[in-house]
Protein backbone atom coordinates (compact mmCIF):
# COMPACT_ATOMS: atom_id res chain seq x y z
CA UNK A 1 0.00 0.00 0.00
CA UNK A 2 1.60 3.36 -1.12
CA UNK A 3 1.95 6.65 1.26
CA UNK A 4 -0.54 9.30 0.61
CA UNK A 5 1.41 12.57 -0.92
CA UNK A 6 0.19 14.50 2.59
CA UNK A 7 1.43 11.46 4.65
CA UNK A 8 4.96 11.73 2.64
CA UNK A 9 4.76 15.14 2.78
CA UNK A 10 4.47 15.05 6.48
CA UNK A 11 7.39 12.07 6.72
CA UNK A 12 9.89 14.15 4.89
CA UNK A 13 9.48 17.32 6.70
CA UNK A 14 9.45 15.58 10.21
CA UNK A 15 12.61 14.11 8.55
CA UNK A 16 14.12 17.69 8.24
CA UNK A 17 13.29 18.73 11.39
CA UNK A 18 15.40 15.74 13.48
CA UNK A 19 17.91 16.66 11.15
CA UNK A 20 17.97 19.81 11.71
CA UNK A 21 17.24 19.61 15.61
CA UNK A 22 19.97 17.27 15.81
CA UNK A 23 22.47 19.52 13.83
CA UNK A 24 21.85 22.30 16.20
CA UNK A 25 22.29 19.94 19.08
CA UNK A 26 25.77 18.90 17.50
CA UNK A 27 26.89 22.73 17.02
CA UNK A 28 25.82 23.58 20.34
CA UNK A 29 27.84 20.67 22.45
CA UNK A 30 31.08 21.17 19.65
CA UNK A 31 30.57 24.68 20.72
CA UNK A 32 30.25 23.54 24.90
CA UNK A 33 33.62 21.57 24.49
CA UNK A 34 35.36 24.66 22.37
CA UNK A 35 34.19 26.80 25.61
CA UNK A 36 35.25 24.02 27.84
CA UNK A 37 38.68 23.64 26.32
CA UNK A 38 39.13 27.16 26.25
CA UNK A 39 38.59 27.58 29.83
CA UNK A 40 40.48 24.36 31.02
CA UNK A 41 43.67 26.06 28.42
CA UNK A 42 43.27 29.66 30.92
CA UNK A 43 43.38 27.71 33.84
CA UNK A 44 46.47 25.94 33.07
CA UNK A 45 47.78 29.03 31.46
CA UNK A 46 47.13 31.54 34.75
CA UNK A 47 47.32 28.21 37.10
CA UNK A 48 50.46 29.90 39.18
CA UNK A 49 48.75 33.56 39.02
CA UNK A 50 45.77 31.99 40.55
CA UNK A 51 48.13 30.56 43.36
CA UNK A 52 49.97 33.27 43.86
CA UNK A 53 46.58 35.24 44.39
CA UNK A 54 45.01 32.55 46.67
CA UNK A 55 48.41 32.51 48.76
CA UNK A 56 47.94 36.05 49.02
CA UNK A 57 44.59 36.36 50.31
CA UNK A 58 45.73 33.68 52.81
CA UNK A 59 48.30 35.97 54.02
CA UNK A 60 46.30 38.79 54.15
CA UNK A 61 44.04 37.16 55.97
CA UNK A 62 46.16 35.01 58.71
CA UNK A 63 49.14 36.11 57.66
CA UNK A 64 50.61 37.26 61.07
CA UNK A 65 49.82 33.40 62.50
CA UNK A 66 51.47 31.58 59.19
CA UNK A 67 55.10 33.82 60.16
CA UNK A 68 55.11 33.29 63.77
CA UNK A 69 54.50 29.76 62.80
CA UNK A 70 57.61 29.72 60.19
CA UNK A 71 54.56 28.30 57.57
CA UNK A 72 55.90 28.11 54.14
CA UNK A 73 52.95 29.95 52.59
CA UNK A 74 54.71 33.16 54.73
CA UNK A 75 55.09 35.09 51.73
CA UNK A 76 59.11 37.08 52.50
CA UNK A 77 59.09 40.66 51.03
CA UNK A 78 60.45 40.45 47.72
CA UNK A 79 61.06 42.91 44.57
CA UNK A 80 60.53 41.84 41.45
CA UNK A 81 60.55 43.14 37.92
CA UNK A 82 57.95 43.44 34.99
CA UNK A 83 58.55 40.39 34.08
CA UNK A 84 58.06 38.76 38.05
CA UNK A 85 61.20 37.69 38.52
CA UNK A 86 62.31 38.46 41.94
CA UNK A 87 65.22 40.31 42.17
CA UNK A 88 68.31 39.17 44.28
CA UNK A 89 69.62 41.98 45.95
CA UNK A 90 73.03 40.64 46.72
CA UNK A 91 73.73 39.66 43.34
CA UNK A 92 74.56 42.14 40.71
CA UNK A 93 71.16 43.90 39.22
CA UNK A 94 72.50 44.44 36.22
CA UNK A 95 72.22 41.03 34.94
CA UNK A 96 69.15 40.01 36.40
CA UNK A 97 67.11 43.45 35.18
CA UNK A 98 68.19 43.61 31.21
CA UNK A 99 67.33 46.99 30.65
CA UNK A 100 67.20 49.91 33.66
CA UNK A 101 67.48 53.56 34.25
CA UNK A 102 67.45 55.77 36.88
CA UNK A 103 64.30 56.34 37.58
CA UNK A 104 62.09 53.68 38.95
CA UNK A 105 58.52 53.37 40.27
CA UNK A 106 57.75 50.82 42.86
CA UNK A 107 54.15 49.39 43.06
CA UNK A 108 53.01 47.72 46.77
CA UNK A 109 49.60 46.50 46.47
CA UNK A 110 46.76 46.10 49.51
CA UNK A 111 45.70 43.42 51.82
CA UNK A 112 45.21 40.09 50.28
CA UNK A 113 46.75 40.51 47.43
CA UNK A 114 50.06 40.57 45.11
CA UNK A 115 51.02 42.78 42.30
CA UNK A 116 48.63 40.90 39.62
CA UNK A 117 45.91 43.24 41.06
CA UNK A 118 47.27 45.48 39.51
CA UNK A 119 47.14 44.04 35.94
CA UNK A 120 44.76 45.50 32.84
CA UNK A 121 44.08 45.28 29.52
CA UNK A 122 47.02 46.26 26.97
CA UNK A 123 45.63 49.20 25.04
CA UNK A 124 47.80 47.97 22.49
CA UNK A 125 47.43 44.14 22.60
CA UNK A 126 44.13 42.94 23.14
CA UNK A 127 45.62 39.61 24.14
CA UNK A 128 47.84 41.41 26.49
CA UNK A 129 48.09 42.84 30.19
CA UNK A 130 49.70 45.65 31.59
CA UNK A 131 49.86 48.12 34.22
CA UNK A 132 50.54 51.17 35.22
CA UNK A 133 54.37 50.49 36.12
CA UNK A 134 55.09 48.96 32.49
CA UNK A 135 52.75 51.52 30.96
CA UNK A 136 54.56 54.36 32.66
CA UNK A 137 57.98 52.16 31.12
CA UNK A 138 56.57 52.77 27.47
CA UNK A 139 56.00 56.40 28.03
CA UNK A 140 59.01 57.63 30.19
CA UNK A 141 61.52 54.99 29.86
CA UNK A 142 61.68 54.02 34.03
CA UNK A 143 62.09 50.63 35.31
CA UNK A 144 58.95 49.76 36.82
CA UNK A 145 59.42 47.47 39.80
CA UNK A 146 56.94 45.53 42.32
CA UNK A 147 56.81 44.70 45.87
CA UNK A 148 55.27 41.17 47.18
CA UNK A 149 54.89 41.11 50.70
CA UNK A 150 52.66 39.26 53.62
CA UNK A 151 49.66 41.93 54.11
CA UNK A 152 48.69 40.13 57.24
CA UNK A 153 52.01 41.44 59.62
CA UNK A 154 51.53 44.96 61.23
CA UNK A 155 52.20 47.57 59.14
CA UNK A 156 54.60 49.13 60.69
CA UNK A 157 56.88 45.68 60.46
CA UNK A 158 56.31 45.59 56.70
CA UNK A 159 57.27 49.77 56.25
CA UNK A 160 60.36 49.30 58.32
CA UNK A 161 61.27 46.13 56.39
CA UNK A 162 60.45 48.27 52.59
CA UNK A 163 62.58 51.05 54.00
CA UNK A 164 65.58 48.57 54.71
CA UNK A 165 65.09 46.91 51.51
CA UNK A 166 64.51 50.38 49.22
CA UNK A 167 67.99 51.07 50.89
CA UNK A 168 69.38 48.50 49.76
CA UNK A 169 68.20 48.59 46.51
CA UNK A 170 69.32 52.17 46.21
CA UNK A 171 73.31 51.08 47.04
CA UNK A 172 72.73 47.91 44.53
CA UNK A 173 71.47 49.89 41.85
CA UNK A 174 73.25 49.54 38.94
CA UNK A 175 73.66 53.43 38.28
CA UNK A 176 72.74 56.44 40.08
CA UNK A 177 69.04 55.81 41.45
CA UNK A 178 68.03 59.92 40.41
CA UNK A 179 64.20 59.10 40.77
CA UNK A 180 62.53 56.67 42.68
CA UNK A 181 58.19 57.01 43.04
CA UNK A 182 56.08 54.92 45.04
CA UNK A 183 52.51 53.77 44.33
CA UNK A 184 50.49 51.97 46.59
CA UNK A 185 46.81 50.49 46.21
CA UNK A 186 45.37 50.64 49.70
CA UNK A 187 46.89 49.05 52.40
CA UNK A 188 50.06 49.18 50.16
CA UNK A 189 49.71 53.11 50.87
CA UNK A 190 49.75 53.05 54.17
CA UNK A 191 52.90 50.78 53.99
CA UNK A 192 54.61 53.26 52.11
CA UNK A 193 53.71 56.09 54.34
CA UNK A 194 54.80 53.96 57.19
CA UNK A 195 58.17 53.09 55.28
CA UNK A 196 58.70 56.85 54.12
CA UNK A 197 58.69 57.49 58.01
CA UNK A 198 61.07 54.96 58.68
CA UNK A 199 63.22 56.15 55.89
CA UNK A 200 63.66 60.20 56.62
CA UNK A 201 64.03 58.72 60.63
CA UNK A 202 67.29 56.48 59.58
CA UNK A 203 68.31 59.37 56.61
CA UNK A 204 68.38 56.86 54.44
CA UNK A 205 69.36 57.91 50.52
CA UNK A 206 66.13 56.44 49.01
CA UNK A 207 63.79 59.63 50.60
CA UNK A 208 65.71 61.91 49.89
CA UNK A 209 65.29 60.83 45.97
CA UNK A 210 62.01 59.82 46.17
CA UNK A 211 59.88 62.21 43.71
CA UNK A 212 56.25 61.03 43.56
CA UNK A 213 53.66 58.81 45.81
CA UNK A 214 50.73 57.72 44.35
CA UNK A 215 48.32 57.07 46.99
CA UNK A 216 45.19 55.04 45.78
CA UNK A 217 42.39 54.41 47.92
CA UNK A 218 44.31 54.10 50.71
CA UNK A 219 42.86 54.88 54.05
CA UNK A 220 44.85 56.96 55.98
CA UNK A 221 42.53 57.19 58.73
CA UNK A 222 41.13 53.21 58.52
CA UNK A 223 38.40 51.45 57.00
CA UNK A 224 35.05 51.63 58.34
CA UNK A 225 34.61 47.58 57.43
CA UNK A 226 37.22 47.01 60.05
CA UNK A 227 35.90 49.28 62.50
CA UNK A 228 32.20 47.32 62.24
CA UNK A 229 34.16 44.08 62.45
CA UNK A 230 35.55 44.81 65.95
CA UNK A 231 32.51 46.21 67.06
CA UNK A 232 30.78 42.85 65.82
CA UNK A 233 33.23 40.39 67.41
CA UNK A 234 33.16 42.38 70.59
CA UNK A 235 29.31 42.25 70.44
CA UNK A 236 29.67 38.45 69.66
CA UNK A 237 32.08 37.64 72.48
CA UNK A 238 29.35 38.99 74.74
CA UNK A 239 27.19 36.44 74.50
CA UNK A 240 27.98 33.03 75.83
CA UNK A 241 26.16 31.27 72.50
CA UNK A 242 28.68 33.48 70.31
CA UNK A 243 32.31 33.49 71.99
CA UNK A 244 33.79 30.86 69.50
CA UNK A 245 32.31 33.12 66.44
CA UNK A 246 33.91 35.79 68.40
CA UNK A 247 37.29 34.38 68.61
CA UNK A 248 37.25 33.02 64.82
CA UNK A 249 36.80 36.64 63.83
CA UNK A 250 39.78 38.06 66.15
CA UNK A 251 42.02 35.39 64.60
CA UNK A 252 41.98 38.27 61.59
CA UNK A 253 45.45 38.94 60.95
CA UNK A 254 47.43 42.31 62.58
CA UNK A 255 47.26 43.90 59.14
CA UNK A 256 43.24 43.88 58.87
CA UNK A 257 43.31 45.37 62.60
CA UNK A 258 45.82 47.86 61.84
CA UNK A 259 43.51 49.14 58.91
CA UNK A 260 40.71 49.86 61.95
CA UNK A 261 42.61 53.40 62.22
CA UNK A 262 45.30 53.19 60.22
CA UNK A 263 48.14 52.30 62.38
CA UNK A 264 51.66 53.32 60.55
CA UNK A 265 54.15 53.17 63.59
CA UNK A 266 54.86 50.69 66.12
CA UNK A 267 53.65 53.17 68.72
CA UNK A 268 50.08 53.12 67.58
CA UNK A 269 49.91 49.30 68.70
CA UNK A 270 52.16 48.56 70.79
CA UNK A 271 51.30 47.83 74.80
CA UNK A 272 47.56 48.30 73.20
CA UNK A 273 44.91 45.06 73.10
CA UNK A 274 44.44 44.79 69.46
CA UNK A 275 40.39 44.31 69.85
CA UNK A 276 39.86 47.40 72.07
CA UNK A 277 36.91 49.30 70.99
CA UNK A 278 38.35 52.52 72.27
CA UNK A 279 39.72 55.07 69.95
CA UNK A 280 43.52 54.93 69.97
CA UNK A 281 45.80 57.94 69.80
CA UNK A 282 47.66 57.74 66.94
CA UNK A 283 51.08 59.31 65.92
CA UNK A 284 51.40 61.98 63.81
CA UNK A 285 53.43 60.87 60.66
CA UNK A 286 54.02 64.35 58.49
CA UNK A 287 54.49 63.57 54.85
CA UNK A 288 57.41 63.02 53.03
CA UNK A 289 59.33 66.16 52.87
CA UNK A 290 60.16 66.69 48.82
CA UNK A 291 58.28 64.18 47.27
CA UNK A 292 54.87 65.22 45.76
CA UNK A 293 51.61 63.19 46.80
CA UNK A 294 49.08 62.54 44.86
CA UNK A 295 45.74 60.67 46.14
CA UNK A 296 43.28 58.68 43.93
CA UNK A 297 40.02 58.49 45.81
CA UNK A 298 37.21 55.89 44.71
CA UNK A 299 32.97 56.25 45.32
CA UNK A 300 30.73 53.97 44.38
CA UNK A 301 27.90 57.02 43.39
CA UNK A 302 27.79 58.47 40.25
CA UNK A 303 27.74 62.22 41.99
CA UNK A 304 31.42 62.40 44.74
CA UNK A 305 29.92 65.66 46.44
CA UNK A 306 26.78 63.76 47.11
CA UNK A 307 26.65 63.07 50.84
CA UNK A 308 26.02 59.78 50.70
CA UNK A 309 29.20 59.17 47.99
CA UNK A 310 31.40 60.95 50.42
CA UNK A 311 30.06 59.27 53.82
CA UNK A 312 30.26 55.43 52.04
CA UNK A 313 32.87 56.00 49.88
CA UNK A 314 33.83 52.70 48.06
CA UNK A 315 32.30 51.43 50.91
CA UNK A 316 36.26 49.98 52.03
CA UNK A 317 37.24 53.53 52.22
CA UNK A 318 35.33 56.46 52.91
CA UNK A 319 36.17 59.91 50.82
CA UNK A 320 37.18 61.16 54.33
CA UNK A 321 39.47 58.79 55.13
CA UNK A 322 41.30 58.68 51.42
CA UNK A 323 41.36 62.06 51.86
CA UNK A 324 43.45 61.85 55.21
CA UNK A 325 42.15 65.22 56.65
CA UNK A 326 41.45 63.49 59.81
CA UNK A 327 44.45 62.22 60.32
CA UNK A 328 47.09 64.61 58.62
CA UNK A 329 47.62 68.36 60.11
CA UNK A 330 46.86 71.23 58.26
CA UNK A 331 50.26 71.84 57.53
CA UNK A 332 50.53 68.22 55.59
CA UNK A 333 47.25 68.20 53.83
CA UNK A 334 46.85 67.12 50.38
CA UNK A 335 46.69 69.91 47.80
CA UNK A 336 43.25 70.52 46.24
CA UNK A 337 45.28 69.05 42.64
CA UNK A 338 46.62 66.91 43.87
CA UNK A 339 43.37 64.61 44.92
CA UNK A 340 40.87 62.92 42.50
CA UNK A 341 37.56 61.77 42.94
CA UNK A 342 36.63 58.82 40.80
CA UNK A 343 33.10 58.92 40.85
CA UNK A 344 31.49 54.97 39.65
CA UNK A 345 34.39 53.20 40.76
CA UNK A 346 35.44 50.34 43.19
CA UNK A 347 37.93 49.92 45.42
CA UNK A 348 39.22 46.90 43.79
CA UNK A 349 39.19 48.93 40.29
CA UNK A 350 41.13 51.65 41.08
CA UNK A 351 44.55 49.05 40.90
CA UNK A 352 43.54 48.58 37.40
CA UNK A 353 41.44 51.26 35.46
CA UNK A 354 42.70 53.38 32.07
CA UNK A 355 40.98 56.62 33.70
CA UNK A 356 43.24 56.09 36.61
CA UNK A 357 46.29 55.63 34.60
CA UNK A 358 45.33 59.00 32.74
CA UNK A 359 45.31 60.66 36.16
CA UNK A 360 48.96 59.27 37.30
CA UNK A 361 49.85 60.82 33.77
CA UNK A 362 48.68 64.30 34.21
CA UNK A 363 50.04 64.01 37.84
CA UNK A 364 53.47 62.86 36.49
CA UNK A 365 53.61 66.02 34.30
CA UNK A 366 52.82 68.69 36.94
CA UNK A 367 55.98 70.77 37.81
CA UNK A 368 58.05 70.25 40.06
CA UNK A 369 57.21 72.93 43.05
CA UNK A 370 59.58 75.89 43.27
Amino acid sequence: MSESPSTSSWLQATGREIARAGSMTWRAAAAAGRAAGDAAVHLVENAATYRDEAIGAANGLVGDGLEEKSSPLALPMTVRSADGAVLDLNRPLANQLGSHSGAVLLMVHGLMATEHRFRLADPEDAAATVDYGTLMARRTGLTPLYLRYNSGRHISENGRELARILQHLFDAWPEPLVELNLLGHSLGGLVIRSATHYGAEEDHDWAAATRRIFLLGTPHAGSPLEKAGNVLTSALGSLPVAQVLAEIGNRRSAGIKDLRFGALVDEDWNDRHPDALTWPRRSEVPLLAGARHYVGVATLGSDPDHPISKILGDVLVTQFSAHGHVMLGPSHRFPDSHVRVFPSTSHLRLAACPVVYEQIVEWWDLADPD
